[in-house]
């Protein structure tokens, strides 16, 4: 059973510089491999409140000070991304790295992106599967031509660096049941994220997905199911406090942009509990968790995201030695 950690690279509540917050991320990348766990993923936004504009370029610094432990985005907005580029960047990082680099790439909750590069939102759905389908041929061969609708056609092309070794690419779903077809279709490990509600709504996904994978002639063996939650670790009820507050002050920030229903403490409790998508609590009780959710959703690996809201550092490197000391050996796959 793999055990990892996401970030945004947030930097909403602590007031800290972009350059601050970069620097913490590396920290916490070290210590997550010094202590033995297995991924670190980097979400891309561009929005004053992350700092990780350029997932690649923190990976490829993370991949200098670490030896173990796998590095990947989580996500890449794919739709407002060039896929030869991605290619090339992420070759070069999974070289850099000795072949721990793993690419994760979404539709994007977050929009920024598409006006920032100059797509239009219209073709939202569009440009992802054109894109998925050149990102998955490219992670196939060196030489190719192409032709698509959102971009000038591709004619005897070969991508650099050539390598031998083919990337790690899966699909980051938040409920679109498009994604998750397409995601069997190709044969793509599927990660799910699970932010809000009860994580076992997903389980109807999860068969759909394994049912899809066997259909179109994929290897069982190969099948690779993730899921993401908020989380966090403590024995401390004060450092619980400042998880919760954070976490509020984060998520109804941008539940106003949605139009969410403000969150408060008694949504907050009820999103702890066994039957919501928070895993927060003690070693034991987050261990317990996370068990249960490995049974019920087959998972292969789950990730964790313990700087929702930017809690400080000195609290998430804590979080990260207890996930990685006391909680991994409770998990059971």
């Amino acid at each position: 059973m793999e055990l990892g950690i996401t970030s945004f690279v947030e930097l909403t509540t602590n007031l800290k510089t972009y350059e601050e917050r970069i620097h913490e991320v590396l920290k916490e990348i070290k210590h997550a491999d010094e202590l033995g766990l297995d991924f670190f993923g980097i979400g891309e936004h561009h929005r004053r409140d992350y700092a990780a504009s350029s997932p690649i370029t923190i990976l490829a610094a993370a991949a200098t000070i670490t030896k173990q432990i796998k590095l990947g985005s989580a996500v890449v907005v794919l739709s407002s991304e060039d896929p030869v580029r991605l290619t090339e960047q992420y070759r070069t990082l999974n070289i850099i790295s000795n072949n721990r680099a793993e690419l994760m790439v979404g539709r994007g909750s977050f929009i920024e992106s598409f006006p920032l590069f100059g797509y239009d939102l219209d073709d939202y759905n569009e440009l992802f599967e054109e894109k998925f389908d050149l990102l998955n041929r490219l992670n196939k061969q060196d030489n190719l031509s192409w032709e698509g609708n959102f971009r000038k056609p591709l004619n005897d092309v070969t991508i650099y660096p050539k390598t031998n070794n083919p990337l790690t690419i899966s699909v980051g779903v938040g409920g679109s049941r498009g994604s998750i077809i397409r995601a069997a279709k190709y044969g793509t490990p599927l990660v799910l994220a699970i932010i809000g509600g009860n994580p076992l709504f997903f389980k109807s996904y999860v068969n759909l997905y394994k049912a899809l994978y066997i259909q179109h002639g994929h290897d069982p063996e190969k099948m690779h199911i993730t899921a993401n939650f908020h989380g966090f670790i403590s024995d401390d009820p004060k450092e619980l406090e400042i998880f919760r507050d954070t976490n509020l002050e984060q998520m109804n920030a941008i539940g106003k942009e949605r139009g969410w229903k403000a969150a408060n403490i008694d949504s907050y409790n009820q999103s702890i509990s066994k039957e919501g998508a928070l895993i927060v609590g003690n070693s034991k009780e987050v261990a317990e968790k996370m068990n249960y959710l490995i049974k019920e959703l087959d998972l292969d690996r789950i990730l964790l995201q313990v700087t929702v809201g930017s809690m400080p550092i000195d609290i998430t490197l804590k979080t990260i030695e207890k996930l990685a000391k006391e909680v991994k050996p409770l998990l059971v796959r």
